[in-house]
């Protein structure tokens, strides 16, 4: 953990990963392919991986909150949303994926894009979704994030010097 507490702070800003890239403020970053986009009109030789061993997936949801004043109205645009037609042009514009399964032959994208927007299966075979955390191991995560944190603050990153292991 110190060694991860002696790095220079970069702070993740999406529509800043490729300019901190091209002032060599970082020389990788974790970006989820929307925000890659975006950096590489700022650094176009910027490369894309998704590793072999796995990553992580994510999704947005649409909810309507339980005291919501106008759950019908609510419940319309969520369907309107969700029409495949619609979806794809979410798609389309965002260059963010959908898992509305029906729209996708509806998004037409560079076959690179769309090939980032939604790689093959097997190149997410050993991805996993997260998982809502139980107390116990909240508990043990936040922990270890105020030991990081902790570590972070009283460590003096010196960019010649190697961090000592712990």
């Amino acid at each position: 953990m110190r060694q991860l507490a002696a790095l220079p702070p970069v702070p993740y800003q999406p529509e800043a990963l490729g300019e901190a890239l091209r002032q060599e403020q970082a020389w990788v970053a974790v970006a989820w392919v929307g925000d890659y986009i975006l950096a590489r009109q700022a650094l176009p030789d910027l490369v894309y991986a998704l590793p072999a061993e796995g990553t992580l997936l994510w999704m947005e949801h649409y909810v309507i909150p339980r005291g919501a004043r106008y759950p019908e109205a609510a419940l319309r645009l969520l369907n309107y949303l969700l029409r495949p037609e619609i979806s794809a042009q979410i798609t389309t514009r965002s260059l963010w994926a959908t898992a509305n399964e029906a729209s996708w032959s509806q998004v037409h994208l560079e076959p690179e894009l769309q090939a980032l927007i939604f790689p093959p299966a097997e190149a997410l075979s050993n991805a996993e979704l997260t998982l809502p955390l139980s107390p116990e191991a909240e508990m043990t995560y936040n922990q270890i994030w105020e030991q990081f944190l902790r570590d972070r603050s009283t460590s003096a990153p010196t960019p010649s010097a190697s961090p000592a292991p712990r």
